[in-house]
């Protein structure tokens, strides 16, 4: 999870449902929640994604095994600051 500087918080994730897969969210603080706004390419065995944020965008990396093997993947994400 990470504090973005205009005070949002963003949590990457493995999502379960009838497959697994990478998500980021944003976290509601008062209620825990979370809102989904990105699937990264990923399925199978996937997770421990970390975050940074640097130069106004949001750097994730995380591993999947979506292709041939397990690898690791580094992805720019922009969050569209204010």
């Amino acid at each position: 999870m990470l504090l973005l500087p205009d005070g949002r918080l963003v949590a990457a994730i493995r999502r379960y449902s009838h497959r697994m897969w990478t998500s980021l969210n944003w976290v509601d603080p008062d209620s825990g929640e979370l809102r989904e706004f990105i699937e990264l390419p990923s399925a199978g065995d996937n997770s421990y994604a970390g975050l940074v944020w640097h130069d106004d965008v949001l750097w994730v990396s995380y591993y999947s095994s979506h292709e041939e093997g397990t690898h690791v993947y580094l992805a720019k994400i922009d969050v569209g600051l204010p």
